[in-house]
């Protein structure tokens, strides 16, 4: 072997050692501080937190969790969230939860980077709260109470005029903030049905049954009205129960239309009639007798009315 080729395996020889010897000192350098996923992620996720440990919800009712991703820095904020049992309560991608019946169940949020998670435990009342209304009568409460089971999603109520004939629908939806509010026709009869025919106000006797009430004293024999049946609760199209205005002594409250204003007096073996009736929408209530007293039908309405869930 020459000179020359001596000195040239050498050379090759200092190379590949120094290569070698720096991909190892790399590798050490690198087993020593970082993995690698640290590498991919940056900063790496050290835990998570949610905005609250324990919610109380009605059925239907929402909240929204927050979670926090620490250290604020942290390069993979991406959680996900889930329920132990979503027949009791449900939680979208953004962590909105909702009641969907009674009973318990623990909503968890989990960190992509490092499978870090907190919890919050959730309890879900037995009946659901509902914000019932009619618009034309904004002063009363509007709170109902829906039992276990008996959740809806809409209501409907018919209008009896002439003879108790249907003269009007009227259907009203339960909106995502668990509102339902019935908006009654402004005049009758409605344009879609104008042919229908009103009930007038009086019976002319016990079995006159085309008339509403058998009051001894109507100040107009002329006044026409329509009066609203049973407000009825449907799921679907499946009726699950009926909603009652009464403060649940007996006393019911009622709505009738009329055509213009009258009033009614005296009294029967079974009533006493003391009500004032406007133009337009009116509520009265017959308030219950005793073996004793009469009922009484009155536009004086009492204190402690509200909606019934039947």
């Amino acid at each position: 072997m020459s000179g020359i080729e001596r000195k040239l395996r050498g050379l090759r020889g200092g190379l590949a050692g120094g290569l070698t010897g720096m991909l190892l000192a790399g590798l050490i350098l690198l087993a020593g501080c970082t993995t690698k996923e640290d590498i991919e992620y940056g900063i790496r996720v050290e835990s998570v937190t949610v905005s609250l440990k324990r919610v109380d919800l009605p059925i239907r009712g929402r909240i929204t969790l927050v979670a926090t991703v620490l250290p604020a820095e942290a390069e993979n904020q991406n959680v996900t969230w889930s329920t132990s049992n979503p027949a009791i309560v449900s939680v979208d991608e953004r962590g909105r939860i909702r009641g969907e019946a009674a009973g318990q169940a623990t909503v968890t949020v989990t960190t992509e980077d490092g499978d870090k998670s907190a919890s919050c435990d959730v309890f879900v009342e037995g009946d659901e709260l509902i914000a019932f209304s009619i618009a034309e009568f904004p002063d009363f409460p509007t709170s109902l109470r829906v039992p276990f089971g008996k959740d809806f999603d809409n209501v409907r109520v018919d209008i009896s005029g002439f003879e108790w004939e249907v003269i009007a629908s009227i259907r009203a939806g339960v909106t995502r903030d668990n509102s339902v509010t019935l908006s009654l026709p402004a005049s009758l009869p409605t344009l879609d049905r104008p042919d229908a025919q009103l009930s007038k106000v009086g019976r002319e006797n016990s079995s006159d049954y085309a008339g509403f009430w058998p009051a001894p004293e109507i100040s107009d024999l002329g006044a026409k009205v329509a009066g609203l049946r049973d407000i009825v609760a449907f799921r679907g199209d499946e009726r699950v129960g009926r909603i009652s205005l009464t403060d649940g002594n007996g006393n019911f409250g009622y709505f009738h239309y009329a055509d213009r204003p009258f009033t009614l007096g005296g009294r029967t073996a079974s009533f006493v009639y003391q009500a004032s009736f406007s133009a337009g929408w009116n509520l009265y209530v017959n308030q219950a007798g005793t073996n004793t007293t009469p009922s009484v039908c009155t536009t004086e309405i009492p204190d402690g009315l509200g909606w019934v869930f039947e």
